[in-house]
């Protein structure tokens, strides 16, 4: 398993597929902020989805 670190220094370098696998990392947490009261809302799923990929494009790492 790759580590965060590095996925994170792939998709700043523009690898969809290290994107990709940041997003499956996070799904768990969107899907959970997504499930209120019972109810998926898809809606608020991909605009949670839609954010982290902004976020990860915004993100800076400091060594």
């Amino acid at each position: 398993m790759e580590s965060l670190y590095h996925l994170f220094i792939s998709a700043k370098k523009g690898d969809t597929h290290a994107v990709s696998k940041i997003a499956q990392r996070f799904e768990p947490l969107v899907i959970k902020k997504a499930t209120q009261n019972g109810y998926f809302d898809e809606d608020c799923y991909q605009e949670c989805m839609e954010a982290l990929i902004v976020s990860i494009k915004r993100f800076e790492l400091r060594d």
